[in-house]
């Protein structure tokens, strides 16, 4: 009776309590632990319990979800029991992290798995061996390689102007996490706010690196007010506005600030409209599922995309806007002959 009435006021203890109570009444229970299978990425998720009642050869269990008996097949079971995953004699802070990720490579993972490496020793070291927390990291380093090759072409042969070389990718980067919409929507505010504060400690006359450590702080703040002015209104982007490069957003406030004290307010327009629209088109390259797949499982293919950029590189023709402008050029002096 003692551990039933501790045991009321958790709620998470509902399964253990009542498989109690029904093996007290001779009726064959127990709670099951495991983990909810979804078909997107978690970083960390958290275990699982559900009470399971034997009926002849079988075990029904009770769904949380769906509140209906029926054979197990939502959660991948790791114990039963009401015991912690975790136990350790004389350790404190104990702390486990269960990575759940989408198996997209089936065939490459089980041939690795198997031990299938003679027909192709790559496998061998491939990137799929690696831990899930590493892999989600690589998932979105080999993508850095194809927005930058996006960039590359849009500077160098479409003469797109932006506020620096790579930005606009490191931005799409982060529209992965936040939106498009808002992604878009949040980086044009903050670089207002932030020409704002800018031309305000212009004023002050800093130097150089005190005045950037007074950006990246401004800029720290911004994104925090901006967090919590959205939880009020009940938009759930907090967690994404801190994987905005906060360093990139301050560096690229700096180079606005400059390029409007150099060549005025027209051309800095134009530079941010076009880094806003290379991050954009980086975005959608690097969010297709095929180039996901291709970059991660195929890492070598990195190496077309390096074979690319030297391609693109030893470009020196004219740029697209280039023929715009001599075409303005060419219909003057028509005129001017005719």
């Amino acid at each position: 009776m003692q551990a039933i009435q501790r045991n009321l006021r958790k709620e998470e203890s509902t399964p253990e309590l009542a498989a109690f109570l029904l093996n007290r009444a001779n009726v064959p229970a127990r709670v099951g632990n495991g983990i909810f299978l979804r078909s997107d990425e978690v970083y960390s998720t958290d275990f699982i319990q559900w009470l399971e009642i034997k009926e002849g050869d079988r075990w029904l269990a009770f769904d949380p979800i769906d509140f209906s008996f029926r054979e197990q097949d939502r959660y991948l079971t790791w114990w039963y029991g009401s015991d912690r995953v975790l136990q350790a004699e004389g350790a404190s802070n104990i702390d486990l992290e269960v990575v759940v990720q989408p198996n997209i490579d089936r065939g490459l993972t089980s041939a690795i798995l198997e031990g299938k490496r003679a027909s192709n020793p790559l496998l061998e070291y491939s990137l799929l061996r690696l831990p899930l927390a590493s892999q989600r990291v690589f998932q979105v380093l080999v993508l850095v390689p194809i927005g930058a090759l996006v960039i590359s072409i849009l500077h160098q042969m479409v003469g797109l102007p932006t506020f620096g070389t790579f930005t606009p990718i490191l931005i799409g980067l982060s529209f992965r996490e936040t939106g498009l919409f808002a992604g878009v929507t949040l980086f044009i505010l903050v670089v207002i706010i932030g020409l704002l504060i800018r031309a305000y400690l212009n004023r002050l006359q800093l130097l150089i690196v005190p005045r950037l450590a007074a950006i990246l702080t401004a800029t720290v703040l911004i994104m925090g007010a901006l967090a919590i002015l959205l939880q009020s209104l009940e938009f759930n982007l907090g967690l994404s506005l801190s994987l905005f490069p906060i360093v990139i957003l301050a560096m690229t406030i700096e180079r606005a600030a400059l390029m409007w004290e150099e060549a005025g307010a027209k051309e800095t327009i134009i530079a941010g409209l076009g880094s806003v629209f290379a991050a954009v088109v980086g975005y959608y390259c690097i969010i297709n599922p095929y180039v996901q797949h291709l970059a991660f499982a195929f890492p070598e293919l990195l190496l077309l995309v390096l074979a690319l950029n030297v391609l693109v590189g030893r470009y020196n023709g004219y740029k697209l806007i280039e023929y715009f402008r001599f075409l303005a050029l060419q219909r003057q002096l028509k005129q001017k002959e005719g």
